[in-house]
């Protein structure tokens, strides 16, 4: 019925339908074909969950794609922070991305960024490689564990403990957490970071 009616949103409902066979056979083909025809009209909803499913699929250089388009979509302040959390995850655990997660999380205004933002950035920083657009540094990462442990208590248990266990390693014994600076202060850093994120649209 939406569908007639030129409601866009019917497209990633329908795709979710036939993603788990709700009222018609599950087909995965069908599914992406919604979804995409969803994400032709610009339809945000329609390319999150295209990229939900090929997060299960353990597909996560697709699932940063479909995140990267649907942010060029959205205009919400929240909902923009919102993808630009899932696309720093994603990027985490995405092989030759994972340097992107700052890149991502630091487009976030601190004040305004979530527990599990904050998180995120504290494992960008404690995963930091040569090379990376983050170096290792134990009072970045101390700060950002503390901010999502403060910001998740009564809210997230589960995200707390996991800050809560995160600072309380031995490496951050005696470590007074300092405000983490942007690592994009250097231009070329900058450059390359947004040529990588470009790649996946």
């Amino acid at each position: 019925l939406l569908l007639k009616r030129g409601d866009e949103r019917a497209y990633s409902f329908l795709g979710d339908d036939y993603k788990v066979g709700r009222g018609v056979p599950q087909s995965e083909k069908l599914a992406v074909y919604f979804y995409e025809m969803g994400a032709k009209k610009g339809n945000i909803r329609a390319l999150m969950q295209w990229a939900e499913l090929l997060l299960d699929k353990e597909d996560y250089k697709g699932a940063l794609s479909k995140y990267a388009q649907a942010l060029d979509f959205a205009k919400d302040e929240k909902k923009r922070f919102e993808i630009l959390e899932w696309l720093a995850s994603t990027a985490l655990v995405t092989e030759g991305y994972e340097k992107l997660a700052a890149y991502y999380i630091y487009q976030i205004p601190d004040k305004k960024r979530s527990a599990l933002a904050w998180y995120t950035l504290g494992l960008a920083y404690c995963n930091a490689k040569e090379g990376g657009y983050v170096q290792r540094n134990f009072e970045n990462e101390a700060y950002c564990f503390v901010q999502a442990q403060e910001l998740a208590k009564g809210i997230d248990e589960e995200l707390f403990l996991y800050a809560q266990g995160a600072v309380s390693g031995e490496e951050y014994a005696g470590v007074i957490p300092e405000f983490p600076h942007s690592p994009f202060e250097d231009e070329a850093l900058k450059t390359d970071a947004e040529a990588l994120a470009l790649s996946l649209k």
